[in-house]
């Protein structure tokens, strides 16, 4: 009588094993947390000779690499920002945005390359100036780190970056 208890008692113990192992392997799926779900950008838009439909396809293409950006997933940043600039090549916001991404995930040089680029067409341009300044941290060229921490600090005073580059600077001012 008691081996027919145990191996019923056996039997609800690995269904309720199965059961739980089931429903764990589900988490992922339905809160939507697993990295390779999130929408693949196109590797070549659809270029639009309408001006309305491609600030539209920018708008979004932009949206989504802001969103990736937020999320420190700057590879992915990448791809989108990059499809903007395929539309249209003049577009600081996202060459910033991809000079940025690439500095992030570790690739100083080509960031400051691209940051330079935008800040050469407008020096105004804050969120270059403190990127291109953290690349050139990276890069060892300090006097450029601490022009472009300044002239970031100067340009937004309180902005998103401003106690991280009033660190980085007096970091640099006693070095």
């Amino acid at each position: 009588m008691l081996d027919k208890k145990k191996s019923g008692l056996m039997i609800k113990i690995v269904a309720l094993f199965i059961a739980i192992s089931f429903a764990a392997s589900l988490v992922p799926f339905l809160l939507n947390t697993n990295q390779n779900s999130q929408p693949q950008p196109q590797q070549q838009p659809l270029v639009n000779e309408d001006p309305v439909n491609s600030q539209e396809q920018i708008q979004g293409l932009m949206a989504q690499a802001d969103f990736n950006f937020e999320n420190q997933n700057y590879d992915q940043s990448a791809l989108f920002y990059d499809q903007v600039i395929l539309i249209d090549s003049e577009n600081v916001d996202a060459k910033s945005g991809l000079g940025a991404s690439k500095v992030l995930s570790g690739n100083s040089q080509e960031g400051f390359d691209l940051l330079n680029q935008v800040i050469s067409v407008n020096p105004e341009h804050a969120g270059s100036q403190y990127f291109l300044a953290v690349s050139s941290k990276n890069l060892g060229n300090n006097e450029q780190a601490r022009t472009s921490y300044q002239k970031y600090l100067e340009l937004e005073p309180e902005g998103k970056h401003a106690e991280d580059a009033k660190s980085a600077l007096s970091e640099l001012n006693v070095e």
